[in-house]
């Protein structure tokens, strides 16, 4: 498929398999050296100079981690629904290395984790945070401390489809500044404990009850709470084996930016950023142009795998 016709061209901490399987527990040492995060970073996010801005240029070398990854690793659950039912699992470390690795990329588990890992290989001090989207602990995010002063802390978020194209700081008293990245307005407010992320432009869900199309609307929230790796064994492992903990089991996702737009699928929809950062969407017809779309789009992904999502896929819808 020629993106012409469209326009412009979206540890083992975790169980393998069934709870019977569980990969051992990983040294994140060996997870990701330095020398495979400043090669990852020369090599696939075109991002050079690193050891001289990590010592003078340490925030603004982040926001290029950010949004460059964005523009390289596809969200996506075709991985996840072309494994068989009784094998879905959460992904190994191993997995999350080769998934973005090889340019598959993957959901929040996938993306975050990796994320983690590469900044923490480069020496940031870095965490991990729960969040709740739709169901309780069903997401995962990283924050950073200490990147340009003492006690400053940064949200980094890199894996969910709403794009977050910078580190987005938390030291704020009640409600941050709006941000405007791709097609999303968004903002962060601060509840007691909880720090809500609320959209406004862009927002691709249905309106709730009462909702206008410009209303702030919650997308998620977390807490500056540090979890450890194993944390999120369970709840991750939930989320890609139990029906309505999240949409990946029922809802195809991939999504991509290019140059810093949206290129993205949703079920038999094509969604395409236009000029003016509102999205064009376009019914996909077929499952042969399906094919075709995705191939364009997430090029790393074998067809095999493409092929047995989609077909595991139309078994559910």
């Amino acid at each position: 498929m020629n993106k012409t016709l469209y326009g412009k061209t979206a540890s083992g901490f975790f169980f393998q398999g069934r709870e019977t399987h569980i990969v051992p527990r990983c040294d994140n040492r060996t997870m990701l050296t330095r020398e495979e995060a400043l090669v990852f970073l020369a090599e696939d996010l075109g991002i050079n100079g690193v050891e001289k801005r990590l010592l003078d240029d340490k925030l603004g070398l982040l926001n290029d981690i950010i949004r460059s990854y964005h523009n390289f690793a596809p969200f996506q659950n075709l991985t996840l629904l072309s494994t068989e039912e009784n094998d879905r699992a959460a992904p190994s470390a191993e997995q999350v290395k080769q998934d973005v690795l090889s340019g598959k990329g993957g959901l929040c588990m996938t993306q975050n984790f990796f994320v983690y890992f590469l900044l923490q290989a480069l020496g940031y001090d870095v965490f991990l945070m729960s969040s709740d989207v739709s169901y309780p602990k069903n997401h995962v995010v990283v924050g950073a401390r200490n990147v340009t002063e003492e006690d400053d802390v940064y949200l980094v978020e890199a894996g969910c489809g709403y794009p977050t194209f910078q580190a987005i700081p938390l030291n704020f008293p009640e409600e941050s500044p709006a941000y405007e990245h791709s097609f999303i307005e968004y903002k962060f407010v601060r509840k007691g404990e909880l720090i809500e992320r609320q959209h406004r432009r862009g927002e691709t869900r249905p309106l709730g009850p009462g909702q206008q199309p410009w209303d702030w609307r919650r997308y998620y929230d977390f807490t500056l709470l540090p979890r450890e790796v194993e944390f999120f064994r369970e709840p991750m492992n939930t989320v890609c084996t139990v029906p309505g903990t999240s949409p990946f089991l029922q809802s195809l996702r991939v999504i991509t930016f290019q140059e810093d737009r949206l290129w993205a699928i949703k079920d038999w929809s094509l969604l395409v950023e236009q000029e003016d950062h509102t999205l064009k969407e376009t019914k996909i017809q077929s499952m042969s142009e399906m094919m075709a779309i995705i191939e364009d789009l997430a090029p790393k992904i074998d067809q095999a795998i493409v092929l047995k999502a989609l077909a595991q896929w139309q078994e559910v819808i």
